[in-house]
């Protein structure tokens, strides 16, 4: 989930990145933003990137793939960063884990 002003993401945008797990994982506490950043003039978007097998698949698979999905997906830009990402957080269940990251102001 993004949040961005400008044509820059800003904090609190987080990215989740999915993988699968190698060996064990360690789980993290869910969610937590933090709390008191101010998003009144903010757009909010959801986003989604393609893994490399995804793009290396047919595009009947590709289609079939993402006809499950309960919305459709529309281009866009992608967006600068108005500070810096961090990875914070790490999750993992049933041989797959999620990373995620945050864009932290500077200040």
């Amino acid at each position: 989930m993004r949040f961005s002003e400008n044509n820059n993401r800003i904090e609190p945008t987080l990215r989740y990145t999915a993988g699968d797990l190698l060996g064990s994982g360690t789980d993290d506490d869910p969610g937590k933003i933090r709390p008191g950043k101010d998003v009144s003039g903010a757009s909010f978007y959801s986003f989604m990137t393609y893994s490399s097998k995804y793009l290396n698949t047919t595009q009947s698979e590709k289609d079939n793939t993402l006809k499950y999905l309960p919305f459709k997906w529309v281009s866009t830009q992608f967006l600068g960063i108005n500070g810096y990402l961090e990875n914070d957080k790490t999750y993992s269940a049933s041989g797959y884990f999620l990373t995620r990251t945050r864009v932290r102001n500077f200040v």
